[in-house]
């Protein structure tokens, strides 16, 4: 399929659906290709790093989002929300 017509495609329909899609994809297919960028002894070292990464990496995003709204949402709450 063309780039153009694949753009074309995305933008036309709902995003959520299309990024959701894509992720599962992209999930898949960098735990897939692994075993092609390593040797097969390495291959146990090699996941368990990525596992590693991927995981600290999603504690970290999440700790800071929460940190973020709260930062920022606190001076705009409501004063009666806050009694």
């Amino acid at each position: 399929m063309d780039g153009q017509v694949l753009v074309t495609c995305v933008d036309r329909v709902r995003r959520r659906p299309v990024i959701g899609a894509l992720t599962m994809i992209f999930i898949v297919a960098y735990q897939a290709y692994l075993p092609t960028l390593v040797r097969r002894e390495d291959l146990v070292r090699a996941n368990s790093a990525l596992t590693a990464s991927s995981a600290s990496f999603e504690v970290a995003a999440f700790g800071s989002a929460g940190w973020l709204v709260q930062v920022f949402t606190a001076p705009m709450a409501p004063a009666e929300a806050t009694a």
